[in-house]
């Protein structure tokens, strides 16, 4: 008799079982709650290959500003009970959590994402569940083994410029090459773009990172996002200059090495960003011009709200390409294949010529490779949180126990 009952019933339930199914993706294990993450195909000119996709979590994220409250109130400061996985719903993408702040809210999370295509849009879910063990195989903070895969291995130094693990270092990401300030909060850290970022007062902050000794031996690329003090940043060629970063190098030619930095002239009207290479009893300066305004346009004013800027050194074909807001601006398709590899520290805002950073810097990578101009047209929207979306929170428990219960 109940059963006959309850016949019609479960006919009605099967047949939503069976819609379910067709249109919900398998889930991870036993997490509770998800949410999709879509990378926009529309900045993506070629396929990219292992590439770190930003993930910030916040009350405005993603191009849509989605409001992500709500996996800091499940989660509170249980950063590392999530997971990321494909389209599929259960392989699951590397993790670099940079920070975790419960109350803010805030997180910046890095993703290793194998392929993200060009032809269509790039689809992840994000897993949280308080009542879930840490997900320690696959997601990390800075320096632990997932967190460190999440870089390639032609990153020689990735800094997210953040305090680690105290107001006098900075970490790099690969483990490598960490760095040490001139002293405590020399730099200091202030608010980014991205995350956190280090403001330089232009007269004695440095950081002195690692040395690695073959960089400058062949392809590179150097990618910063940087934002200027205030007008009075301006130095005069000769005098100072904005250095991002250097190795070695000096102005009378007995020093290999490279610098990559900021000039102006004639008070700031005229600008130039340029990749130095030195070599040893060579005269040898390759320069890349990326701007230049004359006629009174203050050419400082490109960074007053920060600006994503990249040069890469082709070896092989003696190719400097320079890059602003991930365009390619400038070619010089003659400088010198020489070897500028030396034996000394890795300098972030400094040069040995006095040549001190006055602004800040939020987000600085070094690779052995010349990244692709799809790479860096990707990262220039990356970096500022313009190519992910985020989809609304789903209680994948209520799915399960309704539609996906045994008979």
């Amino acid at each position: 008799m109940i059963k006959q009952i309850i016949k019609p019933f479960k006919a009605v339930f099967n047949w939503f079982k069976r819609l379910f199914k067709r249109s919900v993706k398998t889930n991870l294990g036993t997490w509770n709650h998800k949410l999709q993450i879509t990378i926009d195909k529309t900045n993506i000119d070629a396929d990219l290959t292992d590439y770190p996709v930003l993930v910030k979590l916040s009350t405005s994220s993603g191009i849509s500003h989605a409001d992500l409250t709500d996996i800091f109130t499940e989660l509170g400061s249980s950063g590392l009970k999530i997971a990321i996985t494909l389209d599929d719903g259960v392989t699951q993408c590397y993790v670099e959590e940079v920070s975790w702040d419960a109350v803010t809210p805030f997180a910046e999370l890095w993703v290793k994402v194998p392929t993200v295509a060009h032809l269509a849009n790039t689809v992840l879910y994000l897993y949280y569940d308080h009542t879930h063990a840490d997900n320690s195989t696959y997601v990390g903070v800075t320096g632990s083994v997932p967190g460190k895969a999440v870089w390639d291995a032609n990153f020689v130094a990735v800094y997210h410029m953040n305090d680690n693990p105290d107001t006098s270092h900075i970490a790099d990401s690969t483990g490598v090459n960490n760095g040490t300030k001139t002293g405590v909060n020399e730099p200091v850290e202030v608010a980014g773009i991205i995350g956190k970022q280090q403001l330089y007062d232009g007269s004695d902050d440095k950081i002195v990172c690692g040395n690695p000794a073959t960089l400058g031996s062949g392809d590179i690329t150097l990618e910063n996002y940087i934002t200027k003090a205030n007008d009075s940043w301006i130095r005069d060629y000769g005098i100072y200059g904005n250095t991002m970063v250097s190795k070695g190098g000096d102005h009378t030619f007995t020093a290999n090495g490279f610098r990559f930095y900021i000039e102006y002239r004639d008070n700031g009207t005229i600008g130039f960003v340029r990749f130095c290479v030195r070599i040893v009893g060579s005269n040898v300066l390759d320069h890349n011009y990326y701007y230049t305004y004359p006629g009174g346009v203050a050419a400082e004013n490109l960074f007053t709200s920060g600006l994503y800027i990249v040069t890469t050194r082709t070896f092989s074909t003696k190719t400097l390409d320079m890059y602003s807001a991930g365009l390619a601006v400038a070619q010089d398709v003659s400088a010198t294949a020489g070897n500028a590899s030396s034996a000394t520290n890795l300098i972030v805002g400094y040069h040995p010529n006095t040549s001190y950073l006055y602004g800040s810097q939020d987000e600085l990578r070094i690779s052995n490779i010349a990244r692709s101009a799809a790479y860096i047209k990707a990262n220039n929207y990356c970096w500022t949180d313009d190519l992910v979306t985020f989809g609304s929170p789903i209680l994948i428990s209520i799915v399960d126990v309704i539609f996906f219960a045994g008979d």
